[in-house]
């Protein structure tokens, strides 16, 4: 199933949930694309699984490995965007789990909303 749905760099929280509840009712997403705005589900069992927007302009492959070596996979990217999946049980898990890395991340998000 394709879904096309806009989304704000601000109100990624909102894309996230909505995900989020895509999973719960069996729409696993599969891909995103075209500026991360065609989502390709698959149908599947409900399942609780996290998802996470990320923006980094400076990915390295350290970075990525980090991130997957966590059991996140990514299922997609668009110019320094990206969707972080993880499957949980009982805790829903988060991408930045410290202050510091919710502080830089913030801080490219910022930079990439004032050159916008």
């Amino acid at each position: 199933m394709t879904r096309y749905r806009w989304w704000w760099s601000w109100s990624s929280d909102a894309f996230e949930m909505y995900l989020e509840e895509m999973a719960a009712k069996g729409y696993i997403l599969d891909h995103a694309d075209f500026g991360l705005i065609r989502l390709t589900f698959n149908e599947a069992e409900p399942q609780s699984i996290r998802y996470c927007v990320d923006y980094n302009n400076q990915y390295s492959q350290e970075y990525e490995l980090l991130l997957e070596d966590d059991g996140w996979v990514c299922r997609g990217k668009s110019s320094g965007w990206r969707i972080w999946v993880k499957a949980y049980k009982e805790h829903r898990p988060e991408l930045f789990s410290d202050k510091m890395s919710i502080i830089e991340r913030n801080k490219r998000l910022l930079r990439f909303l004032f050159i916008i």
